[in-house]
C-alpha cells in the first residue's frame, strides 16, 4: 500500500521519477489496444516519442511537475478512456450480480496495494492551473462541418473590431486551423472526424496574447483580423441543442427524473411524436435513481403505445453503464435482439488474464482466426501484439412490462456520443432497432471495463482500455466510430441560434434545431430504416 507520506510535499526522487515512467511505458507499449491505430490512424507514433517522453520526465523538478509530465504523456495517446485517475476511478466498487468469479478475482487483484486518497492527490496535482478567474476567451467558434464558425464574440470586442457570429476561421497566426489544432495534441483531448479523416476540437481553443485569424466573411471574401486571446468581458457560453431542464415537469408533460426527459413533440402533419431525452447512461449501482428513471420509463412508454414515432435523443451523452440503455430497449422491444460485436485484448501482462479467462470461457466457435484474411481487421490485429479476437453476441428480450413498440424509432446522435451510449447507437444501428439522425458519434464504446494501473513509487494510478471494440463488420469502432443512417449537421443558423438561447427550455425547439427538425419530418413522412 501506498503511504500516506505520499499525500503532501515533494517525495518522489528522480530515480523513483524515472523508473515510475519505465514502468508506465512498458506497460502502455504492451497493453494500450490503440497505440498502433493512433499511428496509422491519427499519425501519431506514440512509441516512437520514448526518448522525448523520459526527458520530459528527467527534466521535473518536483511531484507537481512529474503529475503534469505524466498527463502530457498520456494525453499524447489522445484516447478518451486513458488518463490518471483520481478516487472514483482507483476505487474498487462493489461486485456486480452475477460476475463470473475468475473474471472478479482478476478483476480485483488490479486493485491491490491502490490507495484512492493518493490517485485523488496524484491527479488533482495533474491538473494544469486555471485560467485567470478575470479573463475569458474573447470570443467562441465551434467545429461543425469541418468548419469552425464564430458563435459569439465578447462586447469589448464587438465595440473595437470587425468580427462578427457566423463567420468561419480558416487559420490562426498564419496557420491552417486544422493544422493548428492537430499540434495541439497533449494539451487535451483532440477530437477524430471520421467523415473528413482530421483531429478537432468541438470548441476552438485560441492561444494566448495577440491571435491573427484569417477568417471567411459571410459572403465568402476572405480577410485577416488581430484580436487578444482572453479579454475582461464575457457574453457567450456555448452550448448545443437541446438544452433542456432537466428539473421541468409538467402535467402531462414534460416529464423528467434523474437523467431522463419526456414529452410529445409534432411532426411536420401535426401528429404526435413522442420524445425521450437520455443525458447520460446510469449507473448500476445508483439504485435510488434507477429506479425513478424506470418508473418514468415505463409510464412514457404506456402514455406513448400508440403514438407512431419516438425519438430517442442522446446527443451529448458521455455514457455510463450498459444496463442503463438495456432496459430502454427491453421495455420497447417486440422481439428478441442481438448484435454480434467483437472485442481484441493485447498479449501484455495485464490485460493476458482477462483474455485467458475469455478462452477459457468462450469456446473456438467465439474465437476471429486471424489467418481468415477476408476480414477487415485491421493489421495491428493482425500482429503478434494481440491475441484473437473475440465474438461477443449481445441480444436484449422483451421485458415482461414492454409495451412491444410498433411505431418508428429514432436515435439522434452527436459527436458527442461516447463510451456506454456509443454502445447503445451500435446496437441501434446495427439491430435495426432505431434509424440513427445526426452526425458521426464519438467513438469507444466497445469493450470492456478500463484497465487499472498503479505506478510503483509515486502511487500514481493510470487507466486505460482493455480491449479495442469491433463493429460487426469489423471495422474498429475507435476509427471508423459510428455512422448514422441519415447524416444531418447543424447550420450555421440554427448554431447561431442555439447560441443565443441564455436559459434551458422547457420543450425542445425544432426551429433551432438543423437534426431534430430533419428526425421530425422523416417521422411526419413515416421514414425509417
Amino acid at each position: 500500500m501506498c503511504e500516506k507520506q505520499h499525500l503532501t510535499g515533494n517525495r518522489l526522487t528522480p530515480d523513483q521519477k524515472a523508473a515510475d515512467f519505465e514502468h508506465l511505458f512498458q506497460v502502455i507499449r504492451d497493453n494500450h489496444p490503440f497505440i498502433c491505430l493512433k499511428a496509422r490512424v491519427e499519425g501519431y507514433d506514440w512509441l516512437a516519442h520514448y526518448r522525448e517522453f523520459r526527458s520530459l520526465v528527467k527534466e521535473t523538478r518536483d511531484d507537481r511537475e512529474f503529475a503534469r509530465a505524466i498527463r502530457r504523456i498520456l494525453l499524447l495517446i489522445n484516447n478518451g478512456h486513458t488518463g490518471i485517475a483520481g478516487r472514483i476511478e482507483a476505487t474498487l466498487v462493489p461486485r456486480p450480480p452475477g460476475v463470473d468469479d475468475n473474471f472478479w478475482d482478476a478483476w480485483a487483484a488490479r486493485f491491490e496495494g491502490i490507495d484512492p486518497d493518493v490517485a485523488e492527490r496524484w491527479q488533482t496535482l495533474s491538473r494544469e492551473p486555471e485560467q485567470r478567474e478575470d479573463t475569458f476567451p474573447s470570443m467562441e467558434a465551434v467545429y461543425s462541418g469541418g468548419d469552425y464558425v464564430v458563435v459569439g464574440v465578447a462586447p469589448a470586442l464587438e465595440d473595437t473590431v470587425d468580427i462578427q457570429e457566423g463567420l468561419l476561421i480558416e487559420k490562426v497566426n498564419g496557420q491552417d486551423v486544422h493544422d493548428y489544432v492537430a499540434g495541439l495534441r497533449g494539451t487535451g483531448l483532440l477530437k477524430y472526424d471520421p467523415i473528413r479523416k482530421r483531429l478537432y476540437q468541438g470548441v476552438l481553443l485560441l492561444p494566448e496574447g495577440t491571435v491573427r485569424l484569417g477568417l471567411v466573411n459571410l459572403d465568402g471574401t476572405r480577410r485577416e483580423l488581430s484580436i487578444p486571446g482572453r479579454t475582461g468581458q464575457y457574453r457567450v457560453a456555448w452550448t448545443r441543442s437541446p438544452v433542456l431542464d432537466m428539473a421541468a415537469s409538467g402535467n402531462p408533460y414534460p416529464r423528467t427524473a434523474g437523467n431522463l426527459y419526456s414529452c410529445l413533440l409534432k411532426d411536420g402533419r401535426g401528429d404526435n411524436v413522442a420524445y425521450l431525452r437520455v443525458a447520460s447512461m446510469t449507473f448500476w449501482s445508483d439504485r435510488h435513481k434507477m429506479e425513478q428513471e424506470t418508473a418514468l420509463l415505463k409510464a412514457f412508454f404506456h402514455d406513448i403505445k400508440e403514438v407512431p414515432a419516438l425519438i430517442i435523443d442522446i446527443r451529448g451523452n458521455p455514457g455510463g453503464q450498459d444496463p442503463a440503455w438495456h432496459r430502454i430497449v427491453s421495455l420497447l422491444a417486440s422481439e428478441e435482439l442481438e448484435v454480434t460485436t467483437a472485442i481484441a485484448l493485447r498479449d501484455g501482462a495485464l490485460a493476458r488474464p482477462f483474455a485467458e479467462w475469455l478462452e477459457s470461457r468462450a469456446g473456438a466457435e467465439y474465437l476471429i482466426e486471424r489467418s481468415r484474411t477476408h476480414l477487415k481487421l485491421p493489421a495491428e490485429v493482425m500482429s503478434g501484439a494481440f491475441r484473437n479476437p473475440f465474438i461477443i453476441p449481445k441480444s436484449l428480450k422483451p421485458d415482461e412490462e414492454s409495451i412491444r413498440y410498433r411505431g418508428k424509432v429514432f436515435l439522434l446522435v452527436d459527436d458527442r456520443v461516447f463510451s456506454a451510449a456509443e454502445s447503445f447507437a451500435v446496437f441501434c444501428k446495427w439491430s435495426g432497432f432505431a434509424t440513427l439522425v445526426g452526425s458521426h458519434t464519438g467513438g469507444d464504446g466497445i469493450g470492456w471495463e478500463s484497465l487499472v494501473c498503479r505506478l510503483p513509487h509515486s502511487g500514481l494510478v493510470f487507466i486505460f482500455p482493455m480491449a479495442m471494440g469491433i463493429n460487426p463488420d469489423m471495422t474498429v469502432n475507435e476509427e471508423v466510430h459510428t455512422l448514422p443512417h441519415v447524416l444531418v449537421e447543424q447550420t450555421v443558423e440554427d448554431l447561431l441560434k442555439a447560441a443565443a438561447q441564455d436559459k434551458p427550455a422547457a420543450c425542445p425547439d425544432p426551429g433551432s434545431d438543423t437534426v431534430l427538425r430533419k428526425c421530425l419530418e422523416l417521422a411526419g413522412r413515416g421514414n425509417a430504416i
